[in-house]
């Protein structure tokens, strides 16, 4: 038959079939081959019409079984309401045909939507769940950032070389501005090389909206998509930190990549960054970048830091705001083989009993979200005990986001993240002093497509076309008599922290079982947001009694100094009498449920303890707090004083020895961090400064 009269025929035949049959389901069963020429009907080259929205007509459905071969010309645009094609765990309607992407039309090609507007498309229900691609052009096939994609293989034919490219899109709409990355997800099992031709597919990633407009860095985490030759020369001219997670059991001591050997010195070993352009990166493990400011002088690279192993001479081009997996954009030899297609993307198993809490980071190399609903299902059926939390990093956060994994007791909800996005970092502990005995085991099950920016908490994924989408981890239901709190810079929201606070009716100002640590940073170019235990723990949410009078809310600056936004979430679960905010430096009481937001200036100097929160409203609106302790670290003979301030100016710093006498005094001329030579012997040292302020602070020289 003509392949045009088959596009007609399956035109009519969907129109009419779904409008005018009296019959509950119909089915479109294509065992043949079938050709549909670009610049078709209404000028597109496929078109699903609107008899494909199977909710219009209750109780009818319409399913495209594709078992044979069908070969476009053009451009794909899914206008339906299901995933188009049939693909399940039915065996007998199953589609295990080939959709073939032909024609050498010499310009890039896409799957989209063309009647409905892309930023208000879910996937989540209406990925294209095609059987077997085959690209048989040298032009690319484009998935927009909104768009999702299954298939059971992805293949090359007839010599030719075109690509699917992932794209990573920033879409700005009511909602603000958002990122979103194509999704892709391969549900034929096994080997990635066995199910995707090698080299077949680009991945993107955008990160322009994570880079902040004050000249300051910003880290987030990513797992490259790829194995055995990743080359980190795709991120030249930027900072790449590696944690090692090759301790017993899997433990990364230091989640931030800031390992400190004996002795301890506040200083990140350089084993733990990634230094030159040929080094290859490990898939599924967790990588922190921080792009450069904006307005880097990027002709330095070659000269001072010895960028040149990438080939580029042009500077410019190593200013990117977009990643590139498998995309040629320096002239290191490019690498093939990709993991996102394989069964397994971690596994680990543990026969012990830890006598430590033992971290255990991942990262998410898929090209397809895991839903944190799915994963917590899995780590309770792994035999193993955990601790009952999963940190997320998503793009955009400071640092790693905690998540109860228990709806059960009151538990706080810090951030509502519902999925760990393709290419994202998130960490799973085990408890310590609990007997271990099985297996965490990580792979394509575990995928859904979801409609969530990736640069936002969000609400729970859609559910998944047949496999529907589990409970999330929380929901806006269980929180109850809370608050959330969010810091950003006021120059852009989309960079963030997060911390909670909980009444509860059994909680203690101590550490209890509400309470979740905070993964804290030690690093002077990222902020954080904590809470402050009664007994100095820092924690991401804090269970306090029901009658609690005040919590420390504590903001640890960065070193570049700005303004941020700190807002709430969840104030009408509150049951207190109010909830005002103190800022302990501007000695301001602010009545959060009277206002969006709190807007405050941050010095490099301040300290930590930024804020009082109270939930009854303070006689006393002159509230100070005894000051905190200097910040110190020792390495090299010599001692790293931080958190100094300008009125420490010509103040005295005192160092001490166990015995009293005076090992050291020096004048203070600089702030917020000086540094002073001290040749000393192992031992613990004590640390005065007397001036304007006084304080004092110890430090331990191991070695």
């Amino acid at each position: 038959m003509k392949h045009y009269i088959c596009y007609i025929i399956l035109m009519l035949l969907l129109t009419t079939t779904t409008v005018e049959s009296q019959v509950t389901n119909v089915t479109f069963l294509n065992t043949g081959q079938m050709n549909v020429a670009p610049n078709g009907a209404t000028g597109v080259s496929l078109y699903v019409p609107d008899a494909m929205r199977q909710f219009t007509v209750a109780g009818r459905t319409v399913q495209i079984v594709h078992n044979g071969i069908t070969e476009l010309g053009g451009n794909f645009y899914q206008e339906s309401q299901t995933t188009v094609f049939q693909v399940g765990s039915d065996t007998k309607t199953t589609s295990t045909g080939k959709f073939r992407f032909v024609r050498d039309a010499g310009v890039n090609r896409t799957i989209n939507t063309q009647t409905e507007n892309i930023n208000t498309f879910d996937r989540g229900t209406r990925y294209v769940a095609f059987p077997n691609i085959e690209i048989s052009t040298n032009d690319s096939i484009v998935l927009p950032g909104k768009i999702g994609v299954d298939a059971i293989t992805l293949k090359r034919v007839n010599g030719k070389t075109g690509h699917f490219i992932l794209r990573s899109d920033v879409v700005t709409d009511a909602k603000g501005t958002n990122a979103y990355d194509a999704s892709l997800r391969i549900t034929g099992a096994g080997a990635s090389s066995s199910v995707v031709d090698l080299g077949s597919v680009v991945v993107e990633r955008n990160m322009t909206v994570y880079r902040p407009n004050d000249g300051s860095t910003q880290m987030f985490g990513f797992a490259t998509p790829f194995k055995n030759t990743q080359l980190s020369g795709y991120y030249a001219g930027n900072w790449v930190r590696r944690p090692l997670n090759t301790g017993t059991f899997g433990h990364t001591t230091y989640v931030y990549g800031n390992k400190d050997t004996s002795p301890a010195d506040g200083v990140i070993d350089g084993d733990q960054y990634v230094y030159l352009a040929a080094e290859t990166l490990t898939p599924a493990q967790a990588y922190l970048i921080k792009p450069r400011a904006k307005g880097f002088n990027y002709s330095t690279l070659q000269a001072e830091f010895g960028l040149w192993y990438t080939g580029e001479p042009n500077a410019s081009l190593y200013d990117k705001g977009k990643y590139y997996f498998n995309g040629k954009v320096y002239t290191v030899t490019p690498y093939l083989e990709q993991l996102y297609a394989d069964d397994v993307l971690y596994t680990n198993t543990v026969n012990a009993t830890p006598s430590t809490t033992v971290n255990l980071l991942v990262g998410n190399s898929y090209t397809c979200p895991i839903p944190t609903s799915l994963l917590a299902q899995t780590m309770q059926t792994s035999g193993l005990v955990f601790s009952p939390y999963i940190y997320v990093f998503p793009a955009g956060s400071s640092t790693y986001q905690s998540l109860s994994i228990s709806s059960a007791g009151g538990s706080i909800v810090v951030a509502d993240v519902s999925e760990i996005p393709a290419m994202s970092v998130f960490m799973v502990r085990l408890a310590k002093n609990s007997v271990q005995n099985g297996t965490i085991s990580l792979g394509k099950a575990l995928q859904r497509h979801a409609d969530v920016a990736h640069n936002k908490p969000q609400t729970a994924p859609s559910s998944t076309g047949e496999v529907r989408q589990a409970a999330p981890v929380q929901s806006k239901t269980l929180v109850e008599n809370q608050v959330t709190f969010k810091v950003s810079p006021s120059s852009n929201e989309n960079i963030y922290d997060l911390a909670a606070i909980g009444l509860r009716p059994t909680a203690t100002y101590e550490s209890d079982t509400y309470d979740m640590a905070k993964a804290y940073v030690n690093d002077d170019d990222i902020f954080q947001m904590y809470t402050l235990s009664s007994t100095k723990s820092m924690l991401s949410a804090n269970g306090v009694p029901l009658n609690a009078d005040s919590v420390v809310l504590a903001f640890k600056p960065s070193k570049v100094d700005g303004e941020f936004k700190l807002t709430t979430k969840y104030l009408e679960t509150l049951e207190s009498e109010g909830l005002w905010l103190y800022d302990l430096k501007l000695h301001q009481l602010v009545d959060m449920k009277n206002t969006d937001s709190y807007t405050f200036d941050s010095k490099s100097y301040d300290k930590p303890e930024r804020f009082l929160v109270y939930f009854k409203k303070p006689v006393n609106t002159e509230i100070k707090i005894p000051e905190n302790n200097l910040d110190l670290y020792y390495n090299e003979n010599k001692l790293y004083v931080k958190l100094l301030t300008p009125e420490d100016m010509g103040s005295q710093i005192n160092i001490y020895d166990t015995q009293g006498r005076l090992i050291n005094n020096v004048t203070v001329n600089n702030y917020p961090e000086m540094t002073i030579p001290a040749k000393i012997g192992q031992g613990v040292y004590m640390v005065n400064l007397s001036g304007s302020r006084n304080a004092n602070a110890k430090f331990v020289k191991n070695n």
